[in-house]
Formats: C-alpha cells, structure tokens, sequence
C-alpha cells in the first residue's frame, strides 16, 4: 500500500478546500473592486480625502 493509500480517499477533502480557497479569495477581490468604485465616485463629487476616509470607516462600522 505505502504512502500513497490515502490519496484517492481523500480526493474530495482537497477539493472542497481548494473551492472553500477560492471563493474566499473571489470574494476580496470584490469587496474590493466595491470600494475602490466607490472611492473614484466620491471623488467625482468633490469630497475631500479627509471626508472620503471618514465615510468608508462608518460603513465599515454600521
């Protein structure tokens, strides 16, 4: 049997975490890509850097 007798068994264990990983990380990216969307139409409006800052933290908050 050797090293390898586990390898097929736990096939499926692999895979559930490698989807579980990517799916964490497709979600960063688009939290992300929010924001900085988010960011680029504060500043169309005219707010400061100041007030952009202070926005994104109460969001993050509430």
């Amino acid at each position: 049997m050797g090293i390898h007798h586990d390898y097929k068994s736990k096939r499926g264990e692999r895979a559930m975490a490698k989807q579980e990983k990517r799916e964490s990380k497709y979600a960063d990216n688009t939290d992300k890509k929010e924001e900085e969307k988010l960011v680029k139409e504060l500043k169309k409006a005219g707010l400061s850097p100041e007030d952009i800052k202070e926005f994104l933290i109460g969001r993050a908050k509430g």
